[in-house]
């Protein structure tokens, strides 16, 4: 098998990455790796991968690189558009399965635009290493709706789905709701599970909120199916029928939440619970209203 890559040009925003030319060669004979010199790069950006025999037989693939997070615009139809660079580094063992040996990503400093998600991810920083079998999630944080999120954890890779472990906070985020509504929020919780669905338990505390949108915006019953919010959830393919996520999450009000339209503006406080998955989630709401204010 040899193959010979003298033209390969990736054009997607920012990003123009080609072939160097004298690294565009793959010969492998049998099973024996006679070359293996790839590098692709633009000057500044760059992915690496080189390959060699050891004395065992087995092939062990090593790959570096320092690429623009845009190429996640190219990856994913879910990132309208993201800033920055992400750097790593990992290596493959090919013998009668393969083996991810090592593995390390980082970014600083990245911005995301989500796909139907108001508003972006920024200051995003994250670093991912793989600790003898687990894979662990160094550092994850950055801020959203003007507050911090930040997130650790592992993730243990024997089955077809990880096995997952990760500590969340959020603090004072501002979530926008429906056209015209938000909530001031802070979070604390895990995400578990060694298969999908994975549980998602954690508390919220309702700092502040504003529903100013009509009343028939709204679910009159104290069970609310929130369809409003599916557009900012990924959708479910033939794959995933099993689910993403079981959500069990508590909340409370630490100040009242107002309630104003064209008809009424009411003051509330109030505590429930946030349940089923994640694509189809209920609340089970205990309002309060507040006369003294309302």
């Amino acid at each position: 098998f040899i193959l010979d890559i003298t033209k390969f040009n990736l054009i997607k925003g920012d990003i123009n990455v080609m072939v160097d030319s004298r690294h565009s060669s793959v010969a492998i004979d049998n099973g024996n790796v006679k070359n293996w010199d790839l590098r692709f790069s633009d000057g500044v950006d760059f992915f690496i991968s080189k390959a060699k025999n050891l004395a065992s037989g087995a092939i062990v693939f090593d790959q570096s690189f320092s690429l623009k997070t845009s190429l996640l615009e190219f990856l994913s139809s879910s990132v309208d558009k993201a800033v920055g660079v992400m750097k790593g580094a990992n290596q493959l063992l090919v013998d009668k399965k393969v083996s991810i040996t090592s593995f390390e990503i980082k970014g600083m400093k990245n911005s995301l635009k989500i796909k139907n998600l108001p508003g972006a991810i920024t200051n995003l920083d994250f670093s991912v290493l793989k600790r003898g079998n687990v894979f662990e999630i160094y550092r994850f944080d950055g801020k959203y709706g003007e507050g911090d999120f930040s997130a650790k954890g592992t993730l243990f890779f024997d089955d077809l789905y990880p096995e997952v472990n990760i500590d969340y906070k959020i603090e004072r985020s501002n979530v926008a709701l429906f056209k015209r509504s938000s909530l001031l929020i802070s979070s604390n919780g895990t995400i578990t599970g060694t298969e999908l669905p994975y549980k998602l338990n954690g508390k919220v505390s309702l700092l502040h909120g504003e529903f100013m949108d009509d009343a028939s915006d709204f679910n009159k019953d104290n069970t609310v199916t929130l369809d409003a919010f599916k557009k900012y959830l990924p959708q479910r393919t033939a794959v995933d029928k099993k689910g993403y996520l079981n959500l069990n999450l508590s909340f409370d009000t630490v100040n009242p939440i107002v309630l104003k339209n064209n008809l009424a503006e009411v003051y509330a406080k109030g505590s429930g619970q946030l349940g089923g998955d994640v694509l189809s989630p209920e609340i089970n709401a205990r309002p309060e209203i507040i006369p003294n204010v309302s």
